[in-house]
């Protein structure tokens, strides 16, 4: 499902159809209003995790961005990432993690 992210600093300014960036407040919504269809973790080329979901209600893959710069929140591990979200609703019980090279 889409291509990886190749590093940390790649700026994501293609706002298409297919890949966009979503804020950790518009993910935490979404997830409230059960607006996220399908959550995933996805390994990065410079080897950090990060989370990308599909919306119920838009077309397109998104990936969690950093709220202050155009690049995705990456975690070292996943457990890390788990840990940010305890307590939010935003993961599911199970959840599938792709792209592991």
């Amino acid at each position: 499902m889409g291509s990886p992210i190749k590093n940390r600093e790649e700026v994501m300014t293609e706002e298409s159809d297919d890949t966009g960036a979503i804020t950790e407040r518009e993910l935490l919504d979404n997830a409230l209003n059960k607006g996220i269809k399908h959550i995933w973790i996805e390994k990065s080329a410079d080897g950090r995790f990060i989370l990308k979901v599909k919306l119920t209600w838009k077309t397109g893959e998104y990936y969690l961005r950093e709220n202050r710069h155009d690049r995705y929140k990456g975690w070292k591990s996943v457990d890390r990432l788990i840990s940010h979200f305890e307590g939010k609703h935003v993961i599911p019980a199970s959840i599938e993690i792709k792209n592991l090279h």
